[in-house]
């Protein structure tokens, strides 16, 4: 389904760099849909779809933030394909770890790959960022992507204390340190 036309890709972009709710209803309405089809036809549930959509807003609202972000393509596109990226690289990784409770019945043939461009560092933060609870990952998305000072979290997000947003802070780190390990 594609966007209103009352709404241009443009404006969408201008609602989603402002955090607006409208912008995210437009993306769950007109491009969620077309993403979770997709998922299904590719060995995947409902639930996995829902998360891969979440997965899938925050590395392009890292990616929107960007001031050299310019837009190539419908943006429905540009979401779908980042979905479909995300995907298949699940899809790959989970193709990957086979169990050693069957280890002999595995035969092992030749196998060609075709080895792509390895991840950016962009691309292994925001896989990074995606495994963090919301919390952490609103916080640091504010603090590194936005630019924005401890001060003003602590006013803005309900911070006790510019001490209690630093403890935040550091956990948080704490937590994207040790998800990059696990990785």
């Amino acid at each position: 389904m594609p966007l209103p036309h009352n709404l241009s890709d443009a404006q969408l972009l201008s609602q989603l760099r402002a955090g607006s709710n409208q912008g995210f209803t437009m993306l769950y309405r007109h491009i969620y849909p077309s993403v979770e089809h997709f998922v299904i036809q590719n060995s995947g549930s409902q639930e996995e779809a829902k998360d891969l959509f979440q997965e899938t807003l925050v590395v392009l609202l890292t990616t929107i933030q960007s001031p050299d972000f310019q837009l190539t393509s419908s943006l429905k596109t540009y979401v779908f394909g980042i979905s479909r990226n995300l995907w298949l690289k699940k899809l790959n990784k989970a193709a990957r770890w086979t169990g050693l409770e069957n280890a002999e019945d595995i035969s092992i043939q030749p196998v060609s790959v075709e080895l792509k461009n390895p991840p950016t560092v962009f691309e292994q933060v925001t896989a990074i960022l995606a495994k963090l609870t919301l919390r952490c990952q609103t916080l640091l998305l504010t603090i590194f992507f936005q630019k924005r000072s401890i001060t003003d979290i602590v006013q803005d997000e309900g911070y006790a204390s510019v001490h209690s947003a630093q403890n935040q802070k550091y956990k948080c780190l704490q937590q994207a340190r040790r998800t990059a390990r696990s990785t």
